[in-house]
Formats: C-alpha cells, sequence, structure tokens
C-alpha cells in the first residue's frame, strides 16, 4: 500500500489563509487571523480550568468576542484551521512557522525596514551568543533572555532550540521578555511563544523610548506563577513588575550573580 506523501503545512496554510481573503485583503485578514488565535492562546488554560479566571481573561474574553462577531461561520472554521495548522507546525518543527509566513506573504512594512531573520541565521546567532549557557542552567537551574525587537519570536525559538540540544528543557530552564513595536509581531511571538510552551513575558512597546502598551504572560509562565515561581526571575529591563507576596524562591533562583542572555543588533 503506498504512504501518503507528508503534508506541506505551509502550503496548506497558504492554501486555507487564500480561501480566507475572499472578502477582505492579505493585510487584514492576516491581522484579523493573529488577533483571534492570540486571544484563544491566552484563554486556553482558563477555559480548561488551569487557571481562575481574573482581570486579563475578562479583557482577553472581551477583545475576542468583539473581533470574532465580524464574521461568519465559514470563515471562523477558516480560522481554526489556519490555528491548527500554525500549532502543527510548531510541534513538527520547532521553527519560526508564522514569522516565514508573514514575509513569503509579503505583508510585512519594508518602508519601515522591517524584515525578518531567517531563521537558519538566527540559529547561528543563537548559537553564537549563548556560549556558556549549559554551565549557568547547570550552576543556577535556569538563564534568562531579553530580545528588544522579537518580530514574530524567532531569536527566542532558537536560543530555546540550543538549551535543547544541550540536554536541557527550555520550557523550564528559561525566562524570557520579547518586545516588538508592531501590533501583529507582538501577537504572532505570543501565539508562538506560547504554542511552545516558553515561559516569559511578550511586551507590545517602543524599547527605544522605553513605552510599554500591553504585557502578556505567556501560559507557561502564568502557570509557574501560580506554583510559587517568583516573578523577580524575569528579566527587568523596561516593564516594572508588580510587587508579589513573599513567596518559596527555588534553589535555583537563589545563587546571585545570574548570567543574562541578550540578542543585540
Amino acid at each position: 500500500m503506498r504512504q501518503k506523501e507528508p503534508i506541506d503545512l505551509g502550503k496548506e496554510f497558504r492554501k486555507q489563509f487564500d480561501r480566507f481573503t475572499y472578502r477582505r485583503n492579505w493585510h487584514d485578514a492576516f491581522r484579523d487571523f493573529i488577533d483571534i488565535t492570540a486571544c484563544v492562546v491566552h484563554q486556553e488554560p482558563y477555559h480548561r480550568g488551569l487557571l481562575a479566571r481574573d482581570d486579563d481573561f475578562e479583557r482577553i474574553e472581551e477583545l475576542y468576542m468583539s473581533t470574532i462577531k465580524r464574521f461568519d461561520k465559514e470563515e471562523l472554521d477558516l480560522v481554526s484551521k489556519l490555528y491548527a495548522l500554525t500549532h502543527m507546525a510548531l510541534g513538527s518543527t520547532g521553527e519560526d512557522f508564522l514569522g516565514q509566513i508573514y514575509m513569503d506573504l509579503e505583508i510585512h512594512n519594508k518602508h519601515n525596514g522591517e524584515y525578518f531573520t531567517p531563521s537558519h541565521m538566527a540559529r547561528m546567532m543563537a548559537e553564537l551568543s549563548m556560549g556558556g549557557c549549559e554551565d549557568t542552567i547547570k550552576s543556577k537551574g535556569y538563564i534568562t533572555l531579553q530580545e528588544p525587537t522579537c518580530g514574530a519570536g524567532v531569536m527566542v525559538i532558537e536560543a530555546a532550540n540550543v538549551i535543547r540540544r544541550h540536554g536541557h528543557d527550555p520550557r523550564y530552564t528559561m525566562l524570557f521578555q520579547a518586545i516588538d513595536i508592531n501590533r501583529v509581531c507582538f501577537n504572532m511571538a505570543y501565539i508562538q511563544l506560547s504554542m511552545l510552551g516558553l515561559a516569559g513575558n511578550v511586551i507590545h512597546g517602543d524599547t527605544l523610548r522605553v513605552e510599554v502598551w500591553e504585557c502578556r504572560a505567556t501560559p507557561q509562565w502564568k502557570l509557574m506563577t501560580k506554583h510559587h515561581v517568583p516573578a523577580e526571575l524575569l528579566p527587568d529591563f523596561i516593564v516594572p513588575l508588580k510587587a508579589r507576596e513573599e513567596v518559596p524562591v527555588p534553589h535555583a533562583a537563589q545563587v546571585s550573580n545570574m548570567q543574562q542572555f541578550a540578542f543585540q543588533f
């Protein structure tokens, strides 16, 4: 019996996305898909009963409901298919899927010099920038990483892959902060880093002007804080974190002189 050829997830995504653009242009269609998907990803642990509903839940739920009412059932079914394809692609390759789609569709802002780093280049930069990460993890239990212009999150993704190749699980040994000025990029990074189970904050803001418009914790980070991992572990560059009550600090967090890995361009 002849085996079926594996699905080209990028090609299938483009096919379903083309159907989604029948009534709107590519830029608006992609933004809408990203907006809806980011809301779904954020709400999932709440609906599964893993997190108690709070102000974040209510705010994102209101945003989600106000966004989806513009679409009919067929269009929302297409959004669900695009969501599933994104999840499958990240699970199978562990690479920047949405960033590549974004560039392939040519909906990035060329006039502002918005060009994403290809995964193979990000992989090389991560390998060069993170020398010593294995020793840091062995001695302290974790590393922190800050990305001031994250795009769709490719540098954070490849940093996680470096950690994985060194025999550690980045879901528990890396805390990140990723920032981007572009709202679509902010949502793409949030989607991908959340789907990969990475812990940290994704920020919609301007690194150069030290402005923050929204800070959204990934589900993994929210679950870690629920289980008494203190917020002080997260790199505090431009976003002052709210003071928390005293909680037990993991042994790894009690070690001083924490090593910080940051990608600078």
